[in-house]
């Protein structure tokens, strides 16, 4: 399929609604152009009507523009979900590193430092 503009997506979208479109204006060259396509039947310049290309063209394009905000939102939800276990993450760590300076007597970023040594080296255990 080719790719629609946005201007051509809005004219298929409102000539699959049954409305015919004129091709003046703003609207003269997406038209054409679907008109060229097979999208559109041009009876005359005021009176443009949906062919069966254009609907299965409509539909496809939606499709393809709903995937692309559906995968936009799992994105944004994923981001979301990994700031949140980061931070708990980084909770359960400094607790770790409290505990460990308290039971060596390593000073608290010292400490620090092991926990995080000791559960990469397991994630990269996990990992493999």
């Amino acid at each position: 399929m080719t790719q629609l503009t946005d201007d051509e997506r809005t004219v298929l979208m409102i000539a699959q609604e049954g409305e015919s479109l004129a091709a003046i204006g703003c609207w003269e060259q997406p038209i054409e152009h679907l008109v060229e396509l097979g999208y559109l039947n041009q009876h005359d310049k005021f009176n443009n009507m949906i062919t069966s290309a254009g609907k299965a063209a409509i539909i496809e394009a939606n499709d393809v523009v709903d995937g692309a905000a559906a995968r936009a939102l799992i994105g944004a939800h994923n981001t979301r979900v990994v700031h949140k276990h980061s931070e708990d993450i980084a909770s359960e760590l400094a607790e770790m590193a409290k505990a460990l300076s308290i039971a060596t007597g390593d000073e608290p970023l010292v400490a620090l430092q092991r926990c995080v040594a000791a559960v990469r080296d397991r994630a990269i255990e996990l990992l493999q």
